[in-house]
């Protein structure tokens, strides 16, 4: 995805919840922008 931004939700089960799709966005981003308490459950 160049040049565009996803917004992917994190439930309390963190990275074990992400479906496949949302942890490739995830793996591959070069910015991750959230909440503390979210950053800290990937």
């Amino acid at each position: 995805m160049n040049g565009a931004i996803a917004v992917v939700g994190i439930g309390a089960d963190g990275w074990d919840g992400l479906p496949e799709n949302s942890r490739r966005v995830l793996g591959t981003a070069e910015v991750l922008i959230g909440a503390p308490r979210q950053l800290d459950l990937l």
